[in-house]
């Protein structure tokens, strides 16, 4: 179909519908679009596949509008011959070498895109609604949209139309944004642990290098300084190269043009694999490459002219671009190769021009290589003394907003410390004088038989109940306003668990959610405060309780994780709400009618008085998961974060008082697990 020996190959429109209607049921399977913004970049691509088609099989619009502008100087563009769609082969005049290339490269990309899509899509399936972070996806974050943008280039490389090249960059925006809420949705789905995936790999670009694991990307590795200077090395060449389009060569010449842009092609694509394979010796390989350049200008410099040809600009270019990057002394150098490959190409080309000009132009070789060198060597010191203050600014401020928070948030949690404080001991009472006359009023309904005194008792029991929840909710206040200090203690974590799963397994079994313990025998015994830890894991099992629906689960397990253990609470409800995340350890915050949302700001306080952490995530499939990491050794730590505390949380309660509060879990739940 590409070849002269058809006369004429278009008009072949059932070719047109059999290969658009392949690519849109592909890209139909493989995107499986379901909302209107997926089907919008569904029908992007249908546009593009079905324009690339139509001009390669049916009508050739591109080749009859280039004919018309350029046709007298590309004889080759003809409307009637399907060979002149190879744009880049007809306009770069190059012969079966060429066709080959570009064969091989546009081929090559769309392969590529199809494995990387395959792939991608083979593992997200395997997972069954699971995070998935190994694989390709250890490369990339998008695998799908990364496979189709290497298609539509390859289509773009072989068969390029006005159409196509015009429709790429909306199809390419569409598919960005659909990728960003794709992301926003699998945040909110799996929490922490697909923030910590996302910010350790790259969107789109995979890494390339040796050696794998959560690693910036090949393009974030290398200094963009560097990035810089090998795209505008790159450019400079490019624009030699295309610049042969409009030179006349000689006969002799013309058949080598077609290997050099092959050469060329081959030379810069190897060039930027080195350096994103190898980013940290950035310098060496572009100090290897600017011989290679030197040759490159010096081919194009022959084969216009030699000592007459105007391609000798580039070596200036080349001199200004390496004195710049690696200061004068390079500079110098690349100025006196330039020189000398200058001299041989007037060498080679008689009659050449006089030598006085030859010397001239090597004078100003070495003057813009030692100027520009000197100019960017300055420059960079400067920079750097810059750079220099710029971070002990950055950290000073840095330390200061840290201190400024950590103030707020200390003054925030002692106001709050104190209006709970003062609201409960108000409250605490009335409520204990209001269950003392309930016990005296229903031993006297007890005493007094009658029809009316059973709805009395009924009515006795619901204020009991509301009583004794009030004052949960007084002695959670108090909790959080007056934290005891932690006592550690050598004790057995999975032994708490089990009795705390006991004490709780009768609500669970109300509720009818099954708990489900998960215990790891290898963690040692060590320090904690067996009642402040208790108190925390006991928070975290009532809000998955509440949370669950019936016939649901939650599983208390725990794991020995090098110098730590950790405590999780995974449940099966619907998860947090990504818009509530930022405020779930907030004091207060809840979304439910009922509760002080204090049970995980207890919770929290108590894990960093022990010196560890608690988080969340999402887990698949739903539900949440929270886990507290401890350090198997404090040392000492528990009383060093006490003591930083303000004085106003310090003040201590009796470790009777601390243990009378059994609501723990009751108030943090609204604010833990907003529905």
């Amino acid at each position: 179909m590409h070849g002269e020996e058809i006369p004429f190959g278009y008009g072949f429109w059932s070719l047109v519908v059999v290969n658009a209607a392949i690519f849109v049921l592909f890209a139909l399977s493989f995107l499986a679009p379901v909302r209107r913004r997926e089907w919008r970049s569904f029908g992007v691509f249908t546009a593009f596949v079905v324009a690339l088609f139509t001009e390669m099989y049916g009508f050739p619009l591109t080749i009859y509008v280039l004919t018309a502008i350029l046709g007298s100087r590309y004889p080759a563009l003809n409307p009637f011959s399907h060979a002149s769609g190879h744009l880049w082969i007809t306009l770069l005049g190059g012969g079966p070498w060429m066709s080959a290339v570009i064969h091989l490269v546009s081929n090559g990309l769309m392969l590529a895109g199809l494995l990387l899509m395959g792939v991608g899509w083979y593992r997200i399936h395997r997972a069954r609604g699971e995070l998935v972070t190994d694989g390709v996806y250890a490369w990339v974050r998008h695998p799908q949209y990364a496979g189709l943008f290497l298609i539509t280039i390859g289509m773009l490389v072989q068969w390029p139309t006005i159409i196509t090249v015009l429709t790429w960059p909306a199809l390419m925006l569409v598919y960005y944004r659909l990728a960003r809420r794709e992301e926003r949705e699998a945040e909110a789905r799996f929490g922490d642990a697909y923030a910590r995936w996302k910010a350790s790999v790259p969107m789109f670009v995979p890494r390339i290098g040796f050696g794998r694991g959560a690693a910036p990307s090949a393009v974030e590795r290398l200094d963009p300084e560097a990035l810089t200077f090998a795209v505008l090395r790159g450019l400079a060449m490019i624009g030699g190269l295309a610049a042969l389009s409009i030179v006349p060569l000689r006969p002799e010449h013309e058949i080598h043009l077609g290997p050099l842009l092959g050469a060329f092609i081959t030379y810069k694509a190897a060039l930027f694999v080195l350096l994103f394979a190898r980013p940290q010796r950035a310098r060496p390989i572009f100090l290897a490459t600017l011989v290679a350049d030197l040759g490159i200008v010096f081919v194009l410099v022959w084969f216009t002219g030699g000592g007459e040809s105007h391609f000798y600009l580039l070596f200036s270019v080349l001199v200004a671009l390496n004195a710049y990057q690696f200061g004068p002394g390079i500079g110098v150098l690349a100025a006196i190769l330039s020189a000398d490959l200058m001299a041989v190409a007037n060498i080679l080309v008689a009659p050449g021009v006089p030598w006085a000009h030859i010397g001239a132009r090597a004078a100003l070789f070495g003057l813009l290589g030692l100027a520009l060198g000197h100019i960017a060597s300055r420059e960079r010191r400067a920079r750097a003394e810059a750079e220099g203050f710029n971070a002990e600014l950055r950290a000073a401020l840095a330390r200061l907003e840290e201190a400024k928070d950590r103030a707020v948030r200390a003054e925030r949690l002692a106001a709050a410390g104190r209006v709970s404080a003062r609201m409960a001991h108000e409250v605490r009472s009335p409520i204990g004088a209001i269950g003392l006359n309930v016990e005296m009023l229903e031993e006297i309904v007890r005493g007094c038989p009658g029809p009316m005194m059973g709805d009395a008792g009924d009515l006795l029991r619901g204020i009991r109940a509301e009583v004794r929840r009030l004052a949960g909710l007084t002695d959670e206040y108090l909790t959080f306003s007056r934290l005891p200090r932690a006592q550690p203690q050598e004790d057995s974590i999975n032994e708490m668990l089990d009795e705390l799963v006991a004490f709780v397994k009768p609500e669970a079994d109300q509720r009818g959610v099954v708990l489900v313990r998960d215990p790891d025998p290898l963690i040692p015994l060590f320090s904690f405060d067996r009642d402040l830890l208790r108190r925390a894991v006991l928070n975290l099992v009532k809000n998955g309780i509440e949370a669950t629906p019936q016939g649901g689960w939650v599983l208390v397990a725990t794991r020995l994780d090098g110098e730590r253990a950790e405590v999780g609470v995974e449940d099966t409800g619907r998860g947090i709400d990504v818009r509530d995340a930022p405020h779930l350890f907030e004091p207060f915050f809840t979304t439910k009618p009922r509760g002080t949302g204090l049970g995980l700001a207890i919770a929290r306080q108590i894990a960093e008085e022990h010196g560890g952490t608690l988080r969340w995530e999402n887990a698949p499939g739903g539900g949440a998961r929270f886990t507290l990491r401890l350090p198997l050794v404090v040392n000492g730590l528990a009383d060093a974060m006490a003591a930083a505390r303000p004085p106003q949380q310090r003040s201590g309660v009796g470790r009777d008082e601390a243990e009378d509060s059994g609501g723990c879990g009751r108030g943090d739940s609204p604010g833990a697990r907003p529905r």
